[in-house]
């Protein structure tokens, strides 16, 4: 019984996060964009860095990408080193031009679209070394998955 008690506030906490703010938005133009790639999706160029007990993630947009990102388990850092972007959050839209550092809460998604070539760095806490590691314990795909794992985390 506890599983299925479990299954009911993962879904209840997943619903009230996709459903905050913009987030609803978010996620629709999230579906547009994976729709119209089908199977081509587009890779952009990452750079992974790694320092005792951080994980820097460096990612480069060319003027007009549109995407969206992972959902973020931890607080951290980001940086817009190069370029300018509009971004909403979920919460708020803004238009930001390097150099911009930001403090990201939890829970943290967003939708980006870069009006020059820009540089967006993530700076993560973690001690984990590979990247499939760093994955699984610093970002989710999707809400259930954030809401499972912080659940989890926090022993419910």
């Amino acid at each position: 019984m506890k599983n299925k008690g479990l299954s009911l506030q993962v879904k209840e906490l997943a619903t009230q996060l996709s459903l905050a703010g913009t987030m609803p938005h978010i996620l629709a133009v999230e579906d547009y964009l994976f729709e119209k790639a089908g199977d081509n999706p587009i890779e952009l160029p990452v750079n992974h860095h790694h320092l005792d007990g951080v994980y820097i993630r460096e990612l480069f947009m060319p003027a007009g990408t549109l995407l969206t990102g992972k959902i973020h388990h931890k607080e951290h850092i980001s940086i817009l080193a190069q370029g300018e972007i509009r971004l909403s959050n979920g919460k708020e839209f803004m238009q930001i031009k390097a150099p911009h550092i930001m403090k990201d809460p939890p829970g943290t998604k967003r939708l980006i679209y870069a009006l020059r070539d820009s540089t967006f760095i993530n700076v993560i806490p973690t001690d984990k070394e590979t990247l499939e590691d760093i994955e699984e314990e610093v970002v989710s795909d999707t809400f259930e998955q954030f809401a499972m794992k912080t659940l989890v985390r926090l022993g419910v």
